[in-house]
């Protein structure tokens, strides 16, 4: 697949997460690029070699780019026990809806979304509340939500690392 076509599908399965249930899958930074919004370290690390002493956790899953194009890496990636059954469906849904779609016709698709500002050669944040905004959620709903999803973050910092 096509690095664009799947950072589009990534994007797009993030922001419809982040619409229906209050939170994105990734909980990655958003910005908008001349081919679109992207999820910013998800790119990157697709973009990144694998390293000497192993490959990353994205490079378990997705093989490490040639040209412009990925692979999976066999039958058992991506690991099932990382999705939720709802996580796994919402994948689904969006790849119904746009996986016959060309990598550049999910830029163009991308284009069209209400939070993605043409960055002029070079990248724009794209904020949370200005995608919930955008589909009509109130400027309160949006912090609240936005105040939930760091309150979430911090528990789950803490319950990592016993802080």
């Amino acid at each position: 697949m096509s690095v664009l076509k799947l950072v589009k599908l990534l994007y797009l399965t993030d922001r419809t997460a982040l619409l229906e249930w209050g939170r994105p899958l990734t909980f990655d930074t958003y910005f908008s690029l001349p081919q679109g919004p992207i999820l910013s370290a998800t790119l990157d690390k697709i973009n990144e070699p694998v390293a000497p002493e192993g490959p990353s956790c994205c490079h378990t899953v997705i093989s490490e780019r040639s040209g412009d194009h990925v692979r999976l890496l066999g039958p058992d990636a991506p690991p099932q026990t990382e999705l939720s059954p709802a996580d796994e469906e919402l994948i689904d849904r969006i790849w119904d809806e746009f996986g016959a779609l060309s990598g550049w016709d999910l830029r163009d698709y991308s284009h069209s979304l209400p939070e993605w500002q043409d960055p002029e050669g070079s990248r724009r944040p794209i904020h949370l509340r200005d995608i919930l905004m955008s589909e009509g959620f109130s400027r309160d709903t949006a912090l609240e939500i936005k105040r939930t999803m760091e309150m979430e973050a911090e528990s789950a910092f803490a319950d990592r690392y016993g802080a």
